[in-house]
């Protein structure tokens, strides 16, 4: 039973289509805890079996649990020295967040961090926004927000694009800019938060199966929608694209970000889940960079006043 359930999971999570959703929707390793569980259970066949059972967990864990990536890497968060950006490069943090409901404290919580480019999801009223602003860069700073997104950066924003309509009027919380940093480099940057998951257990239910398809659809419709506004506008300049996408790493949704890469899978230092905030058991919040952005090292931290756990990316981008 125990081999039989690794393989299954296996080829859910190698696939990850929409009809196995309701499996992929879990993290990665928390399929292998009933499963050595099981293995434990059938001790009395032998131990060289149990070993064999255990070791194909272990295997299994290693492809596929981003967790086991980053924490074997022994990556450390922030690097030494990351600041002094080699020739053609400018050092830019980014910090994303979900501020829990619009908690103004815990928008506040970005401050220490000192980012170059915050991207907050279920953000807090404006003046709070602006007092973060103000706080961090001073003259220099620049701000846009929707209904419940928004970008707060050091430079100025430009041709900016707040929670547009997709053809099946579902709206899309997410902020577009283009960011002009002071030493002149552009950026497209964008925060955006998408449909909530579905937390349900009934796997013997089929209407548990379909609910979880339908919400993986939701989440792949909507950020199809962003990306084809993205692709199509004028600007060649690179992309962060960030902020809290309701899907464990690696989910198939994000194929529709594809050329962007996921900082965290390249840079990934420690225990990189976001949800839920006091025990993160998935890494729902993300920032993806274009090919050309250098990720040096990305982490994310408890918060005080939020259920996620805030992510920083510390990044090499090439300078215009």
């Amino acid at each position: 039973m125990s081999i039989a359930l690794c393989l299954f999971t296996a080829v859910c999570y190698l696939t990850r289509a929409d009809g196995v959703a309701a499996i992929t929707v879990f993290p990665v390793w928390m399929w292998a805890l009933p499963g050595l569980l099981l293995a434990g259970l059938g001790w009395r066949a032998g131990w060289r079996r149990v070993a064999a059972v255990i070791f194909l967990w272990l295997l299994y864990l290693a492809i596929f649990s981003s967790e086991a990536h980053s924490l074997l890497g022994f990556r450390r968060w922030p690097a030494p020295g990351w600041r002094a950006a080699p020739p053609g490069y400018q050092a830019v943090r980014v910090v994303s967040l979900n501020c829990g409901g619009g908690n103004p404290a815990a928008a506040r919580e970005v401050i220490p961090y000192l980012p170059d480019i915050v991207l907050l999801q279920e953000v807090p009223q404006r003046k709070a926004m602006q007092d973060i602003a103000r706080r961090l860069f001073g003259k220099e700073a620049a701000i846009v927000s929707g209904p419940d997104t928004a970008v707060i950066a050091r430079g100025r924003l430009l041709v900016t694009v707040t929670a547009e309509l997709p053809p099946d009027h579902v709206r899309i919380a997410h902020t577009r800019g283009r960011l002009i940093l002071p030493s002149g480099t552009e950026l497209e940057v964008v925060s955006l938060r998408l449909v909530p998951p579905l937390v349900r257990t009934d796997l013997w239910s089929p209407d548990c199966w379909r609910a979880q398809r339908e919400n993986r659809q939701a989440r792949r419709r909507q950020l199809a929608a962003v990306m084809a506004r993205v692709r199509g506008s004028a600007s060649s300049a690179p992309m962060i694209f960030g902020g809290d996408f309701n899907a464990p790493a690696d989910d198939a949704i994000f194929r529709e970000l594809q050329p962007l890469r996921d900082s965290f899978r390249r840079a990934g230092a420690g225990w990189g889940n976001t949800g839920a905030n006091d025990f993160p058991v998935a890494r729902i919040d993300q920032v993806w960079t274009s090919p050309e952005i250098k990720p040096i090292a990305v982490t994310a931290r408890k918060t005080r006043h939020s259920d996620h756990r805030i992510v920083i990316s510390d990044l090499l981008v090439p300078m215009k």
